[in-house]
C-alpha cells in the first residue's frame, strides 16, 4: 500500500504567516468605531487563533445583545475586507520557496477558519496564486475543518492528502476527518513534516 500523500493541505495562520499584529489593528479598530471600550492584546490574540470567527465574537462579547455582537462581527469583517490587502501579516521562514517547491510534487490546498474573503487575501498578498490548486474556509461553508478536509477530498478525489496546521484542534479535526495531522513548528522548514503517526515523511 501506498502512503505517500498526493495532496498537502495548510492551514493559513500560525502555519503560513503570522498576521496578528494585523488582526489586532483591526479589531482595536473596530471596537473604537463602535465606542465599545476593549482593548486587544498581541497575547490575547494568539490566543483565539484558529477559532471560527463566531466564536471568537461571541467570547469575546459575552454578555452583550445578539444584535450588538452583529454589528462588531459586520465591522470586524468590513475593516478587515479593506485592510489585510495592505496590512497582510509576515510569512514564516521559508514558506514560500517550500510551497513553490512542494507544488511540483503535490497539490496544494489551503484550509482556514478565516472568513470567506481571508486566504484569497493571503493568496494575493503572497504572490502563491500560481501554487495552490484550491482553497475552503470556515467563511465560505459554516462547517468545521473536519468537513471541510471532506470537501476537499472530495471535491479532488485526492487519496492520500495530510493537514498540515500548528494547534491541538487542528490535529483533533484531522482525526475527527481521518486524514494524517502534520504538526508545524516554526520558523517553519518544509523539508519533513511529523505525521500524527509519529512517522517522519520525508517529502
Amino acid at each position: 500500500m501506498n502512503n505517500r500523500p498526493d495532496a498537502l493541505i495548510f492551514d493559513m495562520d500560525g502555519t503560513l504567516w503570522d498576521a496578528v499584529d494585523s488582526y489586532v489593528w483591526i479589531w482595536n479598530e473596530a471596537f473604537r468605531q463602535l465606542d465599545i471600550e476593549r482593548t486587544f492584546t498581541r497575547e490575547q490574540m494568539v490566543g483565539m487563533m484558529g477559532k471560527q470567527f463566531d466564536e471568537i465574537i461571541n467570547e469575546c462579547m459575552p454578555d452583550s445583545e445578539a444584535q450588538d455582537v452583529k454589528k462588531a462581527y459586520n465591522k470586524i469583517a468590513e475593516l478587515q475586507k479593506i485592510s489585510m490587502p495592505l496590512l497582510g501579516g509576515k510569512l514564516y521562514e521559508n514558506v514560500k520557496d517550500g510551497i513553490i517547491s512542494l507544488s511540483k510534487k503535490y497539490k496544494i490546498f489551503i484550509l482556514s477558519n478565516c472568513e470567506s474573503y481571508g486566504i484569497q487575501q493571503f493568496i494575493d498578498y503572497t504572490g502563491l496564486n500560481d501554487y495552490i490548486i484550491d482553497h475552503i474556509s470556515f467563511g465560505e461553508t459554516r462547517m468545521p475543518k473536519a468537513m471541510n478536509m471532506h470537501f476537499l477530498k472530495a471535491k479532488h478525489s485526492l487519496q492520500n492528502p495530510i493537514y498540515i496546521g500548528d494547534t491541538d484542534s487542528d490535529a483533533k479535526q484531522s482525526k475527527n476527518a481521518g486524514i494524517p495531522f502534520a504538526l508545524v513548528t516554526y520558523g517553519l522548514v518544509i523539508v519533513k513534516i511529523l505525521i500524527s503517526n509519529l512517522m517522519i515523511f520525508h517529502l
